[in-house]
């Protein structure tokens, strides 16, 4: 996903929307905390059946939504 949305950001020549579902329960922690730092430079829509996995100090300007 990291290399698919540089090709579209150097291709496109603009920063594309990054959508990650559920992404976080699928790795381990070193690689949530990749993550949770790439999503920052993009805006990220990202869905999770887990808050705890989310790391609001590596994302403090998100925006949760419960539902």
């Amino acid at each position: 996903k990291i290399r698919e949305i540089e090709h579209l950001e150097a291709t496109l020549k603009s920063k594309p929307l990054l959508l990650l579902d559920d992404i976080l329960s699928e790795f381990d922690e070193s690689n949530r905390k990749l993550i949770l730092e790439l999503i920052p430079r993009y805006q990220t829509i990202m869905t999770s059946t887990e808050e705890d996995l989310l790391d609001h100090a590596l994302v403090p300007e998100s925006l949760l939504i419960r539902v």
